[in-house]
């Protein structure tokens, strides 16, 4: 019997770790545009090594870009302040962009729950028999699943996002107590 059987898939995880990926990339490229707006430039080999810790890279792109008329050898930051220059509508992006800079790209694996051994793939079969007889067995005659789940105290669970009934991981993985 093959012991890496797919208990359960974590959807609703997959879903919010994938927007906040997606918003973490969008905050990227409005930096990046606010960047070039403010005529602050960036190479592309560059990219990388700048979201490692964006508030030092801007604050370098400043010593750059004021390097002539920075006569005093001021830091970047002391620039911003002298210079009069607006990077509120950019600092609010790198402020909201480190709080999502250590979000990777996530894997439909991650949110994956697999048996473990041959004991887990056979409590897997025996409980997906068991809920296709439930539901053939709820066509026929409308017993209400509830009263299935509070007989079997907890092996099966209802997800109420899906309406199905599905195997409880615990029961699976023999951590039901």
């Amino acid at each position: 019997m093959d012991k890496h059987l797919l208990i359960s898939f974590n959807s609703k995880g997959y879903d919010n770790a994938t927007k906040a990926f997606e918003e973490k990339k969008s905050l990227e490229s409005t930096i990046l545009l606010h960047l070039k707006i403010g005529e602050l430039h960036l190479e592309d080999e560059e990219v990388d090594q700048f979201f490692k810790n964006p508030e030092a890279g801007v604050i370098s792109l400043i010593e750059t870009k004021y390097k002539e008329q920075n006569t005093l050898n001021l830091s970047g930051s002391k620039l911003i302040g002298l210079l009069d220059l607006k990077f509120n509508v950019l600092g609010s992006f790198i402020e909201k962009y480190l709080k999502l800079q250590d979000i990777q790209e996530p894997n439909k694996e991650d949110y994956c729950t697999y048996t473990a051994n041959d004991f887990e793939a056979k409590r897997l079969t025996l409980i997906n028999s068991f809920i296709k007889a439930t539901k053939d067995i709820n066509e026929i005659t409308g017993v209400r699943y509830g009263a299935i789940i509070q007989a079997l105290n907890g092996i099966i669970n209802f997800n109420h996002l899906t309406q199905q009934l599905e195997p409880n991981i615990q029961f699976i993985k023999d951590q039901l107590r």
